[in-house]
């Protein structure tokens, strides 16, 4: 997960190491605004691509699914429904390539897993539609035969030793 957090010509991007995606993200337009969403690397065909991402390589994109501040008012207590509509606006106005509005489907929860399912991609998130934003107040189902998902623990366990030894080789 990744928060956008915008406050004028300020851009701040809650995760690490993006800085061509920030500076994109400089033509958000909104004096504030928080965004929730999650930041994918995109193969030629538009698929993220997990590995990519994990090594910096490929477009890097803000798919953004919630809207949590607006031009100082926060929407945490309004429904989600209302919160994508302002979402969805935003992100029209503000045309920037690299933010892209997270589609909803409402009633078809099991013909999207489906889908998901039949083009290998890693699962859906189900949210209630008058649900009020919480960070954990949605459903994650995930494809069991996701084949990114293989070897991830030993990526991730082999990028986290990288990043201490670096963190070491800092300190001395």
């Amino acid at each position: 997960m990744a928060r956008l957090i915008s406050t004028g010509k300020v851009i701040r991007l809650r995760a690490k190491s993006f800085q061509t995606l920030r500076d994109a993200l400089a033509g958000l337009r909104a004096e504030s605004a928080i965004l929730d969403g999650e930041i994918v690397a995109l193969d030629s065909n538009g698929v993220s691509q997990f590995k990519e991402l994990l090594y910096r390589r490929g477009r890097a994109v803000f798919f953004a699914f919630d809207l949590v501040w607006l031009e100082g008012v926060d929407l945490r207590q309004t429904p989600l429904v209302e919160r994508k509509r302002k979402l969805k606006k935003l992100i029209e106005r503000s045309q920037c390539s690299e933010i892209l509005y997270a589609q909803h489907i409402e009633r078809h929860g099991k013909l999207l897993f489906e889908e998901c399912l039949s083009r290998n991609l890693e699962g859906v998130v189900a949210k209630r539609r008058m649900s009020v934003y919480a960070e954990h107040g949605w459903l994650k189902i995930k494809n069991p035969k996701y084949a990114q998902a293989v070897g991830r623990h030993d990526m991730f366990a082999a990028f986290k030793k990288r990043g201490t030894r670096s963190a070491t080789r800092r300190q001395q």
